[in-house]
């Protein structure tokens, strides 16, 4: 998100490999992961003509240029600190990281998360210090930082313990062991009528759930059966065809799903931009459960040859999400009615990182998943679902880039990646809710992918929790304003 913020690409090996004119595989050698030495003034001078400038200190002030304005900016600079946090230098470089120096960069490039110095090193001046952190019982301990510059906070200790367990969670909170829990929506029941736990409900979330499509399947993919119009399978581009697309539209009972399986903590939503956020405008048509339709657009769908020959292939989702799943389920049965002996369809419910490689090496056809808010800003659902090199372009195929990225008359000439890009530089809110708008008309029109839900959210706490507050975009909790009244 800094790289595109502030260099206009959309990684740092997209920077370099554009400022050197090599591919960062050419550049780097394999075995020891240091650069070829004709590149090695390159990397010099990319970190001096390129990245440098771009950050300079004026006394108190940090002066960031951006190469051309950037409406979401100032929104992810202050995003709970999360892109933007400002660690110590000299602790930084004491403890083993980089050093400041043009010619070592690389040396920390690419570089594990567990293999990190800060991977087990707490370095900041918030309200808390960390005093425990034990990966065993998924347990983390906190105490008050007593220096803290805007004063000590009013709790002296904070325990995070990830305790998987339902029941062990749900009796921990009924005996006041624990003030707050995360819960399971199908459970909220259970803990009603309690006068000492508080439910606070219909919270709203900066997250959208959306059945996705992959345009050009990997032809090796085992989801889509034999990769033909044989009734066995379907040709790898079969979702290319806008009627295909409809047909999955019009198999989801949106309403019920929301309903009986969120229990009401859902909302609709007439794109993947959620509701809060500049350019969502609940005028949008939503699509709509209807049997008839299924049947209609699959008639149409590659001119007749998916009805007449019959088809099949997965429905993937990540095990465990029970939303996801009865997704994948209304799809298979509301197909399969529509088109009885012409449809099979096969729910998948695969494992999170067997599901995120398939996603990721293309082989999925039809594929659920979602996203939280990274800074509150359209651009970050926009882009992420509807661009060209958006996070998740290239698990939708390269028919689906191609598609974004064509001029098209009823765009003005401009292809959607162009209004997607003029729309996150303009800086006027106005006109960028009005690029917006056009965006969402014609990522409807064209049923690129398919928004389900936005979640609702709902916080469980013992009464005697005082101070919390609601902030979409800091996950988690806010402990220096919270305190306990007994």
């Amino acid at each position: 998100m800094l790289w595109y913020a502030l260099f206009e690409t959309h990684s740092r090996d997209e920077a370099l490999e554009k400022f050197v004119g090599k591919p960062v595989s050419e550049i780097f050698d394999a075995k020891t992961g240091e650069p070829k030495p004709e590149y090695k003034q390159k990397l010099i001078d990319f970190y001096k003509q390129v990245v440098d400038p771009a950050i300079e200190v004026e006394g108190d002030n940090v002066i960031i240029k951006l190469k051309r304005p950037y409406g979401p900016f100032m929104n992810i600079i202050a995003q709970s600190a999360n892109w933007a946090a400002i660690l110590d230098k000299e602790t930084s470089i004491k403890i083993g990281l980089w050093d400041g120096k043009a010619d070592t960069w690389w040396k920390w490039k690419d570089m594990k998360k567990e293999e990190s110095p800060l991977y087990a090193w707490t370095n900041g001046t918030g309200p808390f210090k960390l005093a425990e952190w034990d990966r065993k019982q998924q347990k983390v301990t906190l105490v008050a930082n007593e220096q803290y510059w805007r004063g000590a906070p009013k709790l002296k200790k904070v325990i995070i313990w990830g305790i998987d367990e339902w029941s062990t969670r749900k009796a921990m909170l009924e005996r006041g062991d624990a003030d707050s829990i995360a819960v399971v929506l199908e459970y909220l029941d259970q803990l009603r009528g309690n006068k000492d736990i508080q439910i606070i409900e219909n919270i709203p979330t900066l997250s959208v759930t959306v059945v996705a499509f992959n345009w050009s399947v990997n032809p090796s993919s085992k989801y889509i059966g034999s990769g033909k119009f044989d009734g066995n399978g379907i040709p790898p581009d079969f979702f290319n065809d806008i009627y295909a697309r409809k047909a999955i539209a019009a198999a989801i009972n949106y309403d019920a799903l929301i309903r009986d399986v969120l229990k009401g903590f859902g909302k609709r939503i007439p794109t993947a931009l959620p509701d809060g956020l500049l350019g969502f405008d609940p005028s949008l048509p939503l699509y709509k459960f209807n049997l008839q339709e299924v049947q209609n657009n699959l008639k149409k769908a590659w001119n007749g040859q998916a009805w007449a020959k019959g088809f099949k292939f997965s429905v993937a989702y990540n095990q465990g999400n029970v939303a996801r799943q009865r997704v994948a389920e209304m799809i298979k049965m509301y197909l399969e009615m529509a088109a009885p002996g012409k449809a099979k369809i096969e729910v998948q419910p695969l494992q999170w990182p067997t599901f995120l490689d398939a996603t990721k090496r293309g082989e999925l056809p039809v594929f659920i998943l979602g996203w939280l808010a990274d800074f509150p800003d359209p651009d970050n659902f926009i882009f992420t679902y509807y661009h060209s090199k958006g996070d998740y372009s290239g698990r939708q195929g390269e028919n689906f880039r191609k598609f974004v990225s064509t001029p098209r008359k009823e765009l003005g000439g401009k292809s959607l990646d162009d209004l997607i890009e003029q729309a996150a530089a303009e800086t006027d809110p106005q006109v960028r809710a009005k690029l917006y708008l056009q965006i969402q008309k014609f990522v409807i029109d064209n049923c690129i992918s398919i928004p389900v839900y936005q979640p609702v959210g709902v916080r469980v706490q013992r009464t005697w929790v005082k101070g919390w507050y609601d902030n979409p975009m800091r996950p988690g909790m806010d402990f220096y304003v919270v305190w306990k009244e007994k």
